[in-house]
C-alpha cells in the first residue's frame, strides 16, 4: 500500500460520500438513510480492490511519496491510538459493573425479534444507559436508574439500546471507525462519521418509541433527564451512549417530531441516488512517458477506459 494508492482510493469512494451525506438529510426514514451512509464506507472500503472503470492521472514523485506514506502513518497511528483507548475505557466500565437481571429486559428483545440477548449490568461509573460490546452486549444502566420509581424509564432506555442492537450498530460502527481510521485525511469521511452517529441515535429513537407505544412528548423528556449527565469520554465505536449533547439532543428531539414520508417514491428514489452513488469506478497513476519530447514532470493528458 503506497501514500498513492490510498488517495487515489479516497479519490473512487468521494462521490458515494458525497451522495450519501446529502441523502442524509432527505425527508425519509432513518434507518434508510443509516443504510446509504453505511452503503457509502463499504463502496469506500472496496476502493482498495481492482475495481472496473480507471481514470489515468500522472505519478507522483518518489520523494513525495515516502513523505506522504509517513504522513498517514502518523495520522492513521493517532486514530488507532484513539480507538484503542476506547476499548480500554469501556473494558473497565464492563469490569466496574455489577450483573443484575430484569425481566422486562428479556420480554422486551424477545418482543423486538432479536435472537441473543444482552447481559445487564448496573455500574457508578456511568450517569446515562450504555450498550458496550462489539460481539458480547452489555447494557450498563446507571444505579440512581435501578430505582422502582423509574420502571418506565428504564423501559423507554431498555428499547432504545436494544433498536441499536437490532440495528446492528455496534458492528457497524466498528466497521466505519476503521475505514475512517485508513481514510482519515479524507474531509467528507469525518463529515459522515458525524451524521450517521446522529442519525444511528435517531434511528434507534423511532424504533424504541414505535416498540414501547411511547408518545414523541413522553420519550422526548426522558432523553431530556440525561442531558446534563452526558460524559463525552463513553462516545466510542465500541459503545453506544443513550445521552448526547445539549446541540445534538436538540436535534434529536426536533427528528422526533418530524413525521418522514415512507412513501414509494422516497424509497425509489433513494435507491437509485444509492446505486448510482457506489457505481464502481477507480482512479490509478500511469507510466512516465515522453509525449512529443515534452520533458518529465510536463502534464500529460487525462485518459479514461473501460477494463474488460
Amino acid at each position: 500500500m503506497t501514500s498513492e494508492r490510498l488517495l487515489v482510493a479516497a479519490l473512487e469512494g468521494t462521490p458515494a460520500l458525497a451522495v450519501a451525506w446529502a441523502m442524509s438529510f432527505l425527508p425519509i426514514p432513518a434507518l434508510w438513510r443509516v443504510r446509504i451512509m453505511r452503503i457509502a464506507f463499504a463502496r469506500l472500503a472496496l476502493t482498495l480492490v481492482p475495481p472496473a472503470i480507471n481514470v489515468v492521472l500522472i505519478p507522483a514523485s518518489p520523494s513525495a511519496s515516502s513523505l506522504g506514506m509517513a504522513l498517514w502513518l502518523a495520522g492513521a497511528g493517532l486514530c488507532a491510538h484513539s480507538m484503542f483507548q476506547e476499548l480500554r475505557l469501556m473494558r473497565f466500565v464492563v469490569q466496574s459493573g455489577t450483573p443484575m437481571s430484569d425481566p422486562a429486559l428479556d420480554q422486551m428483545a424477545s418482543s423486538m425479534g432479536l435472537r441473543s440477548f444482552p447481559h445487564l449490568l448496573v455500574s457508578n461509573k456511568v450517569q446515562a444507559p450504555l450498550l458496550v460490546g462489539l460481539v458480547r452486549k452489555f447494557i450498563v444502566l446507571p444505579q440512581d436508574l435501578v430505582a422502582p420509581a423509574r420502571k418506565d424509564e428504564r423501559s423507554m432506555c431498555f428499547a432504545h439500546e436494544l433498536a441499536h442492537m437490532k440495528n446492528r450498530d455496534l458492528p457497524w460502527g466498528g466497521f466505519v471507525r476503521l475505514v475512517g481510521a485508513i481514510f482519515f485525511f479524507q474531509p467528507f469521511v469525518w463529515l459522515c462519521l458525524n451524521r450517521l452517529s446522529f442519525l444511528q441515535e435517531v434511528s434507534a429513537d423511532e424504533v424504541a418509541m414505535r416498540s414501547g407505544g411511547q408518545s414523541p412528548a413522553t420519550y422526548g423528556r426522558m432523553l431530556l433527564d440525561f442531558v446534563r449527565v452526558h460524559d463525552p469520554r463513553l462516545d466510542s465505536f465500541a459503545s453506544l451512549n443513550a445521552s448526547a449533547g445539549a446541540k445534538q439532543m436538540r436535534r434529536r428531539l426536533d427528528a422526533l417530531a418530524a413525521k418522514p414520508r415512507t412513501g414509494s417514491k422516497a424509497a425509489c428514489l433513494s435507491a437509485i441516488m444509492a446505486a448510482c452513488a457506489c457505481l464502481p469506478f477507480s482512479v490509478r497513476f500511469a507510466a512516465h512517458e515522453v509525449f512529443n519530447n515534452q520533458p518529465l514532470g510536463a502534464p500529460m493528458p487525462i485518459a479514461m477506459r473501460l477494463s474488460p
